[in-house]
């Protein structure tokens, strides 16, 4: 019994091992960076799927061109690697930075995705990109059985200046809504070491940071949305400034358009799945919200300018080109806010005159 015990354990070990081994391993630079002139940046290297690691010499390629030094010792080094010998060095005639780790007598190396150590360096200026190289065949990781860890996957990157503006693009660089509509902007890069954004305005030359409020939304994020309660936006002019460890970079410029809306031209578009209108008889108006298609948990609320909620009426289900209407005769005169929702999920909203 005890026996067959020891078998199990030992073929469940052996599958284990060669379950990790399979895994490919795969050193990188965790993505491109975004660095300033005259400032240190900190790179980390990243190993995925390392086992049975008991040394290894890494050299990576960097251009020292526009690099104002790197530094003797790394910032950090995982706990997994103090253990042996690690050293950094760097080879000034072939400009490679030589990383190397020898493991204590019979101890083994194990990581599944985590940072083997960082380096760092700074830049001068004016500088756009620096590749960050592996130089493959002067790198190997050895294992316990004194071979060498095949196949390994180096994933080289770029450090950018903040000057490189190719990099940071805004989507979309011009847009055009109604009224009582939202406007969204999306930032895209291709930096890892990003650690806040700004959504920033320009308001008379002078660009002024944003904040979350009845009109904007998400201004620390990727992305910004934008409700336009009226045209005093129309021509403004948003940007987004990411920051990372060593500096600030600002995106494109992106144009928000403001019309005003009536309440019925912008829902006559075909390819509206709502339609929301107003229709004026002798005594009174009455509202109508039209669906194209069906709706679950379908909610209608009206709004006065005051921000006051005058309708909120629920719907388990509105059928596809059915439509409810309301009447107006109580709110009077004025300018209304119509906001449709299935599901808690806003699917329109608008402007109605009365």
């Amino acid at each position: 019994m005890k026996r067959n015990l020891v078998i199990l354990l030992v073929l469940l070990a052996s599958f284990f091992s060669v379950a990790i081994a399979d895994a490919q391993t795969k050193l990188s630079f965790n993505g491109n960076h975004l660095s300033c002139a005259n400032t240190n940046i900190e790179i980390p290297i990243i190993g995925e799927n390392i086992s049975d690691a008991t040394s290894f010499t890494l050299n990576i390629h960097i251009d020292t061109t526009n690099i104002i030094y790197i530094k003797d010792t790394t910032a950090y080094v995982n706990d997994i690697f103090k253990r042996g010998v690690f050293k950094k060095g760097f080879n000034k005639s072939l400009q490679n930075i030589v990383l190397t780790w020898m493991s204590p007598g019979f101890y083994t190396a194990e990581m599944e995705n985590d940072t083997i150590c960082i380096i760092e360096l700074s830049v001068k200026n004016p500088v756009n990109e620096i590749p960050l190289v592996w130089v493959e065949e002067s790198c190997e990781m050895s294992n316990s059985a004194l071979g060498l860890i095949e196949n390994i996957e180096y994933e080289n990157a770029y450090l950018y200046n903040n000057q490189q503006s190719s990099t940071l693009t805004i989507n979309p660089v011009q847009q055009e809504i109604f009224t009582q509509n939202e406007a969204v902007i999306e930032v895209n890069h291709i930096f890892s070491n990003v650690e806040q954004y700004h959504w920033q305005i320009k308001e008379n030359d002078i660009w002024e940071n944003l904040i979350n409020n009845s009109t904007y939304q998400g201004v620390t994020s990727k992305k910004i949305t934008i409700f336009a309660n009226d045209t005093i936006l129309n021509g403004k002019e948003y940007r987004c400034i990411i920051s990372t460890n060593t500096c600030n970079m600002a995106s494109s410029v992106s144009l928000l358009n403001v019309k005003e809306n009536d309440g019925f031209e912008i829902l006559q578009q075909e390819n509206h799945k709502i339609l929301i209108y107003n229709r004026e008889y002798e005594k009174y108006g009455e509202i109508f919200v039209e669906a194209k298609q069906a709706f679950d948990n379908f909610t209608v609320q009206v709004i006065n300018m005051k921000g006051q909620m005058l309708l909120n009426k629920k719907i388990k289900r509105l059928e596809a080109y059915n439509k409810i209407g309301f009447s107006t005769e109580r709110w009077g005169d004025g300018i209304y806010t119509v906001r449709c929702f299935s599901d808690n999920q806003l699917l329109k909203t608008t402007k109605i005159k009365l």
